[in-house]
């Protein structure tokens, strides 16, 4: 009787189900291209590839003007990364 309520309670534990960990929401300043891209590469967002990271710093050096990387590193979808760059 001992040994099945052990494999019961084995069972119950290995299909726990394990909860998506949220995207962590930075401290106001301390995003940066690399919190975005990788945000962008973790949801799985068409058209970010290797070269996300060194082309959001292009843009910022050129002093015309810096995506938003503050909204593109607390996005939720690919949709809500894309709407930080309008």
């Amino acid at each position: 009787m001992k040994t099945s309520a052990i494999w019961i309670a084995l069972a119950l534990v290995g299909c726990a189900h394990v909860e998506p960990q949220p995207t962590p929401t930075p401290v106001p300043g301390s995003a940066t291209c690399v919190t975005a891209c990788d945000n962008g590469r973790a949801l799985q967002c068409p058209g970010i590839g290797p070269l996300c990271v060194q082309a959001c710093l292009n843009v910022d050096d050129s002093g015309v003007f810096s995506y938003p990387v503050d909204c593109m590193t607390t996005a939720r979808s690919c949709a809500q990364w894309d709407a930080c760059q309008k």
